[in-house]
């Protein structure tokens, strides 16, 4: 983060700040930075709620009272289930 502050610092001090107004303006994705801050905030939420560690909790308990020999076919399905619904809502395009 030093590094990158120091930079902008840099790039800051040595240029027309005309040039850095119109690539803030111009240049920059703001939708897909805000986009990407609200999911990144979104899911510390569900983690601080405990959402993640419950639906883990429901996914741990469903696997565990298969047979054994059915856990692994089990676990995959409902991890690929339940992460193509979880990203049916949370879309990552914005």
């Amino acid at each position: 983060a030093w590094i990158a502050l120091i930079g902008a610092f840099l790039t800051i001090a040595f240029t027309n700040p005309h040039d850095v107004q119109d690539a803030l303006r111009n240049h920059v994705e703001w939708d897909t930075l805000l986009f990407f801050g609200g999911l990144f905030v979104l899911v510390e939420v569900c983690a601080a709620m405990g959402l993640l560690e419950a639906i883990g909790g429901v996914l741990a308990s469903v696997i565990s009272s298969q047979d054994e020999s059915q856990q692994l076919t089990i676990a995959i399905t409902l991890i690929l289930w339940v992460s193509a619904v979880t990203s049916a809502f949370l879309d990552n395009i914005p």
